[in-house]
């Protein structure tokens, strides 16, 4: 190699000595061009390799991510290959065309598999034995008639399709109504989700159902026993590891002839602010929610609540909630409810709500509030009925085969009936080394919240006045007198949240622990204890909140959930990772080692390296002046070519 150098040193004196010293040897513009082309493909190939091992990471490490992650990371693949094989096409003249065609089928794919299947025509109503997953009936119909078929009760009724909804859309134009009013609006401007949503709620509302689906809502009406009826949500996606818990509407005790506009109400819920923020925030366009509804006859109830077949919070046994009345109340947030743990067949924790309130149904159809009866106030089960109950959950859990989150309803004769299953997100128990520890010499604000959702979490602290959730600042802790679902809205902006009512098995608390957000409910008193603006942590291990930022709970990694593999975003990013990852272009020999043999983004990508290679350092012998390069001549058996890309031959450069 010295000798080689050398060599080198005595050509390019020889060159100084030869030209005159105006004249300079720098790159034809198309090598240059070529050599910048060469360097586009490079980055390009660059931040491909990066968003892969991204993905990678956060699969096989548990990261909670969303659709939306796996839009974004699909669409930089997308940009960046496109930009990949445009440079090698820009490097060789255009003659990779075939490569392009190649690219753009793969995205198609990958399109494909994030659009998700299209909705089929169905039934437009089905009694609920009948109903089955993939009818397009939504989750909460799905399960429930499952669980008919098992043999459980559940309380008699029917579903209506989401290819009803289709149909009811198309039918008035809804459809392009709905998508125009979306795209003008602001999904993290509160204000503007709302006038859309409202106008999009009053168009439905005002749009009369196609005869054929009255027609089919009313024999199937007809088949019910019971006067009044519930009509319940039930949309493609809802019940599912992302639980949409009360972002949609479910009317009860609903008489016959109101049915048809409770119909058309259930299915406006998707449009309010909160479902459409929610939606959004857990990665789903609005076409691929799709309601189905459920239409189920009323229960004549003593009690109600949740059954959690496993703490979700990653504790021991199953919890179950009680309300007195129907339980419309008991996943509020509004009123404390009976709350039990059952434990290897016994009850190892009990607490009795203040229970000062309750509904009921209403004579002329709806719910009235009403204070609770004395004779109510008491523990709404029996500890052989919270036995029963936990056993009757657990039969559910064996069934589905994961933990689940039911909806029950103790009736006047004193039997159970199932209103609801839908799949628990449990987190992990932390190991002992991990936990944190109970902070010394802190000053300790308040200790008796009951954790909602585990974590930690600091920021500066927002009381909720009057409703002014677009006030919110960004990574705040909200602290609110009630736990209600509408605040579910606001989970991208805080940073942990507390709330003087509510439970671990509300609404709100499901849909906190799905975005992972630290929470406190039933913290009496925090709205006094805490101030405006004072920067405080809040400890959802231990169930307190602390002054100050503490940086020993907040460096705690609260670890992956296995629950994330079961999510809709990790299902779909599996699925699409079969178009981007597999290597099938092994060989550059190999007579599949062309354009039509790339079936995924890292064939292109690996195709298109190997040739911009190619393309920029194969210069022939009878070019070496043309291409601004030359060929180095050694002793050594070392075939060399020196391309000046700047200038670097030229006399003035030595």
């Amino acid at each position: 190699m010295a000798a080689a150098l050398g060599k080198l040193k005595q050509w390019l004196a020889r060159k100084r000595t030869s030209r005159p010293s105006s004249v300079s040897l720098g790159p034809p513009p198309a090598l240059l061009e070529r050599y910048l082309q060469y360097k586009r493909l490079l980055a390009a190939n660059s931040a491909i390799l990066t968003t892969v091992a991204d993905i990678q990471v956060k699969m096989d490490e548990g990261f909670l991510f969303d659709m939306n992650y796996v839009r974004e990371a699909c669409d930089r693949l997308g940009q960046e290959v496109e930009a990949m094989v445009g440079a090698l096409n820009g490097m060789a003249g255009g003659r990779y065309a075939a490569l392009d065609a190649a690219r753009r089928q793969v995205a198609h794919l990958v399109a494909e598999e994030l659009i998700g299947a299209k909705l089929q025509p169905a039934p437009l109503a089905l009694p609920l034995a009948e109903v089955r997953e993939g009818l397009s009936y939504g989750g909460k119909a799905e399960k429930l008639g499952d669980l008919t078929r098992l043999g459980l009760t559940v309380p008699a009724g029917f579903g209506v399709s989401a290819y009803a909804q289709k149909l009811f859309f198309e039918s008035g134009g809804l459809e392009e109504f709905i998508r125009e009013a979306i795209s003008h609006s602001q999904i993290r401007n509160l204000e503007s989700l709302r006038e859309a949503g409202e106008a999009i709620q009053a168009k439905i509302m005002a749009q009369p159902l196609p005869p054929e689906l009255s027609l089919a809502i009313a024999l199937h009406l007809a088949q019910l026993s019971s006067s009044r009826v519930a009509v319940r949500s039930s949309a493609l996606q809802e019940d599912s590891f992302f639980s949409f818990a009360g972002q949609f509407e479910s009317v009860l005790n609903v008489p016959r002839d109101q049915v048809e506009a409770r119909y058309k109400e259930v299915i406006a819920s998707q449009f309010t602010p909160r479902a459409l923020y929610y939606c959004h925030a857990s990665g789903f366009s609005y076409q691929e929610l799709a309601m189905g509804v459920l239409v189920m006859e009323m229960v004549p109830v003593k009690c109600a609540g949740v059954l959690y077949t496993d703490d979700p919070r990653g504790g021991e046994g199953a919890i179950i909630n009680a309300v007195s009345g129907l339980g419309s109340l008991a996943v509020g947030g509004v009123v404390e409810p009976d709350i039990y743990r059952v434990e290897g067949g016994r009850i190892a924790a009990q607490h009795v709500g203040e229970k000062s309130h309750m509904h009921v149904a209403a004579p002329e159809g709806g719910v009235l509030d009403v204070a609770t009866p004395a004779d109510l106030q008491g523990p709404c089960l029996a500890e052989d009925q919270a036995l029963a109950l936990a056993e009757l959950g657990n039969r559910v859990k064996q069934h589905f085969g994961m933990p689940q989150d039911i909806e029950w309803a103790l009736d006047t004769q004193g039997r159970f009936s199932l209103l609801q299953a839908r799949p628990l997100r449990v987190s992990r128990q932390l190991k002992a080394e991990y936990l944190p520890p109970q902070i010394k010499g802190a000053e300790m604000l308040l200790s008796n919240g009951i954790i909602a959702s585990r974590g930690a979490a600091a920021g500066p602290v927002y009381l909720l006045r009057d409703g002014a959730l677009d006030a919110i600042p960004q990574d705040a802790v909200l602290v609110t007198s009630r736990a209600l679902p509408e605040y579910g809205v606001v989970v991208g902006r805080v940073a942990a949240m507390v709330c003087e009512a509510g439970s671990a098995t509300s609404h709100l608390a499901t849909v906190l622990r799905e975005a992972r957000i630290p929470a406190l409910f039933g913290a009496k008193g925090a709205s006094a204890l805490l101030h405006p603006g004072d920067v405080v942590t809040v400890d959802a291990y231990y169930g307190s909140i602390y002054a100050g930022r503490l940086e020993e709970l907040l460096k705690v990694p609260r670890g992956g959930d296995d629950a994330v593999r079961q999510t809709r975003a990790y299902k779909v990013l599996e699925r699409v990772l079969k178009y981007i990852t597999p290597l099938n272009l092994l060989d550059p020999r190999a007579a599949n080692f062309h354009p039509d043999g790339c079936r995924t983004y890292h064939d292109i990508t690996r195709f298109a390296h190997e040739k911009a290679m190619e393309e920029l350092f194969q210069v022939s012998a009878g070019r070496l002046d043309e291409e601004g390069a030359r060929r180095l001549v050694s002793t050594i058996p070392l075939e060399l070519n020196i391309i000046d890309l700047g200038g670097g031959l030229s006399p003035e450069a030595a």
